[in-house]
């Protein structure tokens, strides 16, 4: 099959409403690029933790990876911030934080 094949990777179980919302997407981006482009999912942590499907990223083991934004708070803590829903009031308190 001609086209470009991505890997999502999730440590989520393909039951979850993440890995639901995996294969919408993945049945979604198929559609709209006719097939040419198709979205293969390494789902349950089968490319490994979160960390571990994030730095699969650099090395193209990953193209896409489906977590939590504080997953990134390793390396910086700034993401980590949606932890906290009702701590920042609006966009100038969040500037300032």
């Amino acid at each position: 099959m001609a086209g470009t094949v991505l890997q999502l990777a999730s440590v989520e179980t393909p039951q979850t409403a993440w890995g639901q919302a995996a294969q919408r997407f993945a049945d979604g981006v198929a559609e709209a690029s006719g097939g040419e482009l198709r979205v293969e999912l390494a789902l349950s942590g089968t490319t490994g933790s979160p960390r571990e499907t994030l730095e699969a990223l650099t090395i193209g083991t990953n193209d896409v990876v489906l977590t939590v934004i504080a997953s990134l708070d390793p390396d910086d803590p700034l993401p980590g911030i949606e932890s906290y829903p009702c701590l920042i009031r609006d966009l100038g308190h969040f500037d300032r934080v």
